[in-house]
């Protein structure tokens, strides 16, 4: 079981970068183009946080924009906040004594308070800690999050499938398919072997239908 601070990973190598992919829709071979997803990680070292802005963006002006921010500490993943601007407005504190939630919902502002446990992460940095892991095929790993939109502590589990030759946006390279499992639902993710990038996400909604992030 991996936690905050696990001295085994070398938490102070990610680096302040930003990435742009298509997010398609693809059923039975088709694809159509939905919109862009845009993330920048910024990393100040100076006061140990990491601030990663992920901005959803849809073709469809009805569908509007989500926006997720997330503060972590640079040295060691701890969760510090998080604000999602989804379906409804939900932010979170991870204070001392415990996970501070407040969400729009009919009626009114909402707020709750959630037992906090040791070394339990928030569940919008799994895809940062995918990028700093020992990746090789077979290798297991479990970790605690809490997702801000279930409310709720969820387990997730990690295997790597194997290698696999994938775009990077200019040209193939050799990228490691890495199988998360967050709760029941299963999500895809390509992680450049060498460049450590996230290069795509796909999330299985039925059969042959798809939803995916690619560059």
């Amino acid at each position: 079981m991996i936690k905050t601070g696990d001295r085994t990973i070398d938490w102070t190598s990610f680096k302040s970068c930003s990435d742009k992919k298509d997010v398609v829709l693809i059923e039975d071979g088709e694809i159509k183009v939905l919109g862009s997803t845009i993330e920048e990680v910024f990393v100040d070292k100076e006061n140990d946080v990491l601030h990663r802005v992920q901005r959803l963006l849809f073709n469809d002006p009805e569908k509007g924009t989500r926006t997720v921010n997330l503060h972590i500490k640079a040295s060691t993943f701890e969760p510090l906040s998080c604000t999602d601007t989804g379906n409804e407005n939900v932010s979170v504190h991870y204070g001392v004594n415990g996970i501070e939630v407040s969400s729009d919902e009919e009626g009114g502002e909402i707020q709750r308070t959630y037992e906090r446990e040791e070394g339990i992460f928030d569940l919008f940095s799994v895809e940062l800690l995918l990028r700093l892991l020992p990746l090789e095929t077979g290798y297991t790993c479990k970790l605690i999050a809490f997702s801000l939109m279930a409310k709720e502590r969820i387990t997730v589990e990690i295997e790597v499938v194997g290698l696999e030759s994938i775009s990077d946006g200019i040209k193939e390279i050799a990228a490691w398919q890495v199988n998360v499992h967050f709760g029941e639902m299963l999500q895809k993710y390509w992680i450049g072997k060498e460049t450590k990038e996230l290069l795509k996400q796909s999330i299985q909604l039925d059969d042959k239908v798809f939803f995916d992030f690619v560059r």
